[in-house]
């Protein structure tokens, strides 16, 4: 039994004493069944029996090691409640990931070391504040694409800065609009779009460019549209208190 299966140990561990002693009375006075019979015999009676059944059943047992680790990795990858998703990294159906996850948040910190506990739910909540932080610049890219009749041609940026050679304004507008397409992380299918696309068929800079490094630009360029349309909407709260 791991901390982690959450077994009710101390109440199993009085029942199973129980049994035990039980066990041996009847051992004593030579009145055990034959050996092909002792697994189903039942000591306790039935009341016992149904509360060490419930407690086995509300456990999770048939948790190891690698459902466990993959179930916090997950949980900071997806979100806590994305159960469906994380079904597929754990191994276990979505109820089951659900059951687990409700027992892990409500009973973890008694049956975890504080360290363990401790560790594991900045693990899930640095994930976790990672995936609010890709869905707000998600928004905020959205909107500023929104508002142009044709981003692909007209889109602009006044808080991207460049550094040396870098990227120029016509890539900056094609690597958010892609963004904007492929959605955030899909950088090889921005890079893919990129090498496709007739307008760089010899910006060689451009074309050289790894997916990384074209993801590193494409997520600067979403938080400056998320400067932008932060600016817009102080702006546009400066003209409405005027009136």
């Amino acid at each position: 039994m791991e901390d982690w299966q959450f077994f009710d140990r101390v109440r199993l561990q009085e029942l199973q004493d129980e049994e035990n002693e039980l066990f041996d009375r009847l051992a004593e006075k030579d009145e055990l069944p034959s050996f092909s019979m002792l697994p189903k015999l039942v000591l306790l009676d039935a009341d016992k029996h149904a509360e060490k059944q419930a407690l086995l059943a509300d456990a999770f047992g048939d948790w190891n090691r690698y459902h466990y680790t993959s179930f916090v990795k997950s949980s900071g990858k997806y979100g806590r409640h994305q159960y469906e998703k994380m079904s597929e990294d754990v191994g276990h159906s979505p109820q089951e990931v659900q059951r687990y996850s409700e027992a892990f948040w409500t009973k973890a910190q008694d049956f975890l070391s504080p360290a363990d506990y401790e560790r594991h739910v900045k693990t899930i909540e640095k994930g976790e504040k990672r995936l609010e932080d890709i869905e707000r610049l998600t928004r905020s890219t959205s909107r500023l694409v929104a508002m142009f009749r044709d981003p692909w041609e007209e889109l602009t940026f006044r808080h991207i800065g460049n550094q040396g050679r870098l990227f120029n304004a016509i890539e900056d507008r094609y690597l958010l609009c892609l963004t904007h397409l492929h959605g955030y992380g899909n950088w090889d299918r921005v890079r893919s779009s990129i090498r496709r696309c007739e307008r760089f068929r010899f910006n060689y800079y451009l074309l050289s460019c790894s997916a990384e490094a074209l993801g590193k630009r494409c997520e600067a360029l979403m938080r400056a549209a998320e400067r932008e349309v932060t600016e817009i909407d102080k702006k546009q709260q400066a003209v409405d208190s005027a009136h």
